[in-house]
């Protein structure tokens, strides 16, 4: 509607005509393997494979004597798994006791971010008496998991990593894949809000910077350059946590005040969240 004003005139004249033309082009992402099919199975074997590492990680901790380091990890696994038990309940409370245990279960067995994208994909229908729509669910989901357990596990075992003297391959590759998890989820986030054609109609001006044509390709370098970034910032904050807790906490909140600030200056600080 952006490139061709006609579109905007043919809105005008015949409203069914954008939602008949939105709804066959989520059908056709759906029937495309690439598309739905490619999201499901590389989001759920991330999440796997990112929590098979961490369990590696645990096991190796406990058999080398680090009990706090151990022990720490398993609260971030907890945290996470609480937030989001938590969040599915507020979510799915009005659907019954039946719908509450099977969103539970979802996300205990962690295959909750799979489970959001194939529904993004097919349609992105809220369920009845659903407080969120299936995108802002998963958004949630990606979020909570990204705050409490993928980022600061991936720091606890960087400076685990760094205050051994020998290099573990084990370690190296779960801060790694942690990493990628991380990247992909905020990459996911940022192209399904980017590329949903509501928020598109709804704020043309800030959404649209993915192009029509080659978004495997940004999928791709956004993915990668989000890992290359997670991964300086992981190892800043353990080789600050080694130099000293006070200006690690220094640096944290002076990073974070400055997000906040520059949100605030650009008087965007809020964000309103549209329910049914």
């Amino acid at each position: 509607m952006l490139l061709h004003p006609a579109m905007i005139e043919m809105n005008k004249k015949y409203k069914f005509f954008i939602p008949m033309i939105i709804t066959i082009g989520r059908q056709k992402v759906v029937d495309a393997p690439w598309g739905m099919k490619f999201r499901i199975y590389f989001g759920a074997g991330l999440s796997l494979l990112d929590m098979a590492t961490d369990l590696q990680s645990i096991l190796r901790f406990f058999r080398e004597g680090n009990v706090a380091f151990a022990m720490t990890n398993i609260w971030f696994i907890g945290a996470c798994l609480f937030l989001q038990v938590l969040m599915v309940y507020s979510q799915h409370s009005k659907r019954g006791k039946k719908a509450v245990a099977y969103e539970i279960l979802i996300a205990i067995t962690l295959l909750k971010p799979a489970i959001d994208a194939r529904r993004v994909a097919a349609g992105n229908v809220t369920e009845e008496h659903a407080v969120l729509d299936p995108q802002t669910e998963a958004t949630f989901t990606k979020c909570i998991e990204i705050f409490a357990e993928s980022i600061p596990s991936s720091i606890l075992q960087t400076f685990a990593l760094l205050e051994d003297n020998e290099t573990k391959i084990g370690a190296l590759g779960s801060i790694a894949v942690s990493a990628v998890s991380i990247a992909y989820s905020s990459t996911t986030i940022s192209m399904d809000w980017d590329t949903s054609p509501s928020q598109r109609l709804l704020a043309p001006s800030f959404y649209g910077y993915v192009p029509d044509t080659n978004r495997l390709q940004v999928m791709v370098l956004m993915t990668f350059m989000t890992t290359s970034h997670v991964l300086m910032k992981v190892l800043a904050c353990a080789l600050i946590l080694r130099l000293s807790s006070v200006w690690f906490m220094v640096y944290l909140t002076s990073d974070t005040s400055l997000y906040f600030i520059y949100k605030a200056i650009r008087g965007d600080f809020r964000w309103w969240l549209r329910l049914e």
